[in-house]
C-alpha cells in the first residue's frame, strides 16, 4: 500500500507487457459485474526496462468489492452456484480450444488462422479470469477473517484447516516417487507419461521452459536411487497436513449456512488457485509458440511483439515500420498501462510521474512484517536471504538461504525445493507460496509487502513464525 492508504500493490515481478497485460482486462469488465455483480474500476501496471513490473489497484476499490462478494456469498447459495457455473462453462472453452491448438502444424496454417488464434487464446483466458479469480484473489482475505473470527482461529492453524486439498506440484512428486517404484514400464515412458501431465508446470507468464521428457528421466534415475522402503516412506509423507479438532470446527461451521458457505466457497476458490495454472500456463505456451511463428512470417522481432496488445499485432502487416517504432519504444522507456471497461490505455508521461510518485515505498525498515503461512519445524530461523525476481534465478540459492520473491509461481518449483524458507511481497491463505510451504513443511511469511525492496541478496536475517517478522541481523 502506498503511503496514503490510496493504493494497494498486488503485484512486483518480471514479466513482459504481452501477455501479462491480459490481468488488465480481466476483472475491470462486463464479463465480471456478470458473474459477481460487481468488478474493480481500474488498475495500473508500470513497466521498466529490465526490471519488476509494478501492478496496484485503488485500496478502497479493492475492499468495497470484496467487502460485497464476501456477503453476498455468505447470504445467498445461488449466488456462488452462478459464479461455479460461469467459472466450469469457461474452462470447458480453455479445454476445447487446448486441444485443437494441439493438433496445428504451426508451419502450415493460413495466416488468418493463426492471427485469430490470438484472440481466441486472450479472450479466452479474460473470460475464465473474471469468473474463477476474483473469489480467491480479492475476497479470500476477508472470507479467511470472517472464518477465523467465528472459528476462533487465527495464523497456522487457520492456514492448515482452510489449506486445499494437493497442489499439482505435490501430485507430481508423488507420481515421481511412484514412478522410480515402477521397474516393469521402461524408463522412457514413464519419462513421457510424466511430461505429458506436468510439462506446462514450470512456464509462467513468458517461458521458455518446459519440463521435457529429459527432465523428467534425469529426476527419474535419482529417485530410483532410493530404497523402495525410502521411496515409500517419502510418499507417505507428502500428505495434507490436518488439526486435530478439525472435525469438530466442521460441525461447528456446519451449524451455520452463512459461514458453511463462506468456508465452502473458500475451498472451491483455493482449489481454482491450482486449477488455473493447469489451464492458463499452457495457453500461454502457445501464444508463445503463435508469437515465434508471426515473428518468422512478418520478419517482426518476437520481442517487440511482447510489448504490443493483440491488436496492435494484427496491425502490423498495414502499420510495420509505425508498430515497430512503437515496440520498441515501450521496451527502452518507463511506460504505464491502465484497464478500465475492459479496456487497455497507455498513460502520458504527466500521469505517469503523477503515479510513481503515489506509489512511492514507504520508508525502508530494519524490522518488516507480513502473514504466517507456515511455521516450519522451528519458531525462529537464523538465514542470508537471496532475492529472486525471475524463477530462473534459482542458482543463486544455496543451502540454507531465505528465498524472498514477490509472489511465487509454479515455474519456481525447482527454487522453492532449494531454499531453507520463503519470504514474498504479495500472497495470503491460498496464493502459491503458501500452499506450497505447507506442502513442504518449509518456513514461510507472505504479504510482507516490500522485502523485495528492504532486503539485498547477501543480508542475515531473523525471520520470526510467531509474530509474522523478519529482522535484518547484518546487511551485505
Amino acid at each position: 500500500m502506498d503511503k496514503q492508504g490510496r493504493y494497494s500493490i498486488i503485484r512486483q515481478r518480471q514479466a513482459h507487457f504481452n501477455p501479462y497485460y491480459w490481468n488488465l482486462i480481466a476483472c475491470k469488465n462486463q464479463q465480471m459485474i456478470d458473474c459477481y455483480g460487481v468488478n474493480l474500476s481500474e488498475q495500473r501496471i508500470i513497466f521498466s526496462p529490465d526490471k519488476p513490473i509494478f501492478s496496484f489497484l485503488v485500496s478502497a476499490d479493492l475492499a468495497r468489492a470484496s467487502s460485497y462478494v464476501t456477503e453476498r456469498v455468505g447470504k445467498s447459495a445461488a449466488y456462488f452456484f452462478k459464479i461455479k457455473a460461469a467459472t466450469r462453462q469457461r474452462e470447458i472453452v480453455i479445454k476445447k480450444l487446448l486441444r485443437k491448438i494441439e493438433r496445428e502444424d504451426w508451419r502450415k496454417i493460413e495466416d488468418d488462422k493463426l492471427f485469430n488464434y490470438l484472440l481466441e487464446i486472450r479472450d479466452a483466458w479474460v473470460n475464465y479470469d473474471s469468473a474463477s479469480t476474483f473469489i480467491w484473489f480479492g475476497a479470500g482475505e476477508e472470507i479467511k477473517t470472517t472464518l477465523g473470527q467465528f472459528l476462533q482461529l487465527q495464523g497456522e492453524e487457520l492456514n492448515i484447516f482452510l489449506q486445499p486439498a494437493a497442489s499439482y506440484v505435490k501430485k507430481m512428486e508423488i507420481d515421481l516417487w511412484r514412478a522410480a517404484l515402477d521397474d516393469k514400464t521402461p524408463l522412457s515412458v514413464r519419462a513421457a507419461q510424466l511430461r505429458k501431465k506436468y510439462w506446462w508446470l514450470p512456464f509462467g507468464y513468458d517461458g521458455p521452459q518446459t519440463w521435457t521428457d529429459g527432465y523428467f528421466s534425469k529426476k527419474l534415475k535419482i529417485y530410483k536411487k532410493f530404497s523402495s522402503d525410502k521411496i515409500k516412506l517419502n510418499i507417505a509423507k507428502i500428505r495434507t497436513e490436518k488439526i486435530k479438532d478439525s472435525r469438530i470446527l466442521i460441525k461447528k461451521l456446519q451449524s451455520s449456512p452463512y459461514y458453511w458457505r463462506l468456508y465452502s466457497a473458500f475451498k472451491e476458490g483455493a482449489r481454482w488457485t491450482d486449477e488455473r495454472k493447469k489451464l492458463i500456463s499452457p495457453l500461454h505456451y502457445y501464444y508463445h509458440v503463435i508469437l515465434k511463428e508471426i515473428s518468422r512470417r512478418l520478419d517482426f522481432p518476437f520481442l517487440n511483439l511482447k510489448y504490443l496488445t493483440v491488436e496492435e499485432i494484427l496491425e502490423i502487416d498495414k502499420k510495420k515500420s509505425y508498430i515497430l517504432k512503437l515496440s520498441a519504444d515501450r521496451m527502452n522507456k518507463v511506460f504505464m498501462a491502465v484497464g478500465k471497461g475492459g479496456k487497455v490505455f497507455f498513460s502520458n508521461r504527466k500521469e505517469l510521474i503523477k503515479y510513481k510518485k503515489i506509489i512511492a515505498i514507504q520508508p525502508l525498515r530494519s524490522v518488516i512484517s507480513g502473514v504466517v503461512a507456515c511455521r516450519g519445524p522451528k519458531l525462529r530461523y537464523i538465514a542470508k536471504v537471496k532475492i529472486l525476481l525471475s524463477s530462473q534465478e534459482y542458482k543463486k540459492l544455496r543451502a540454507g538461504d531465505f528465498l524472498v520473491t514477490s509472489m511465487t509461481t509454479p515455474d519456481f518449483a525447482i527454487a522453492m525445493k532449494k531454499a531453507a524458507g520463503l519470504i514474498t511481497d504479495e500472497g495470503g491463505a491460498t496464493c502459491h507460496a503458501a500452499i506450497m510451504s505447507r506442502e513442504m513443511g518449509k518456513p514461510c511469511i507472505v504479504a510482507t509487502k516490500i522485502s523485495t525492496k528492504v532486503f539485498h541478496d547477501g543480508d542475515q536475517v531473523e525471520v520470526d513464525t510467531v509474530e509474522g517478522t523478519i529482522k535484518i541481523m547484518n546487511k551485505k
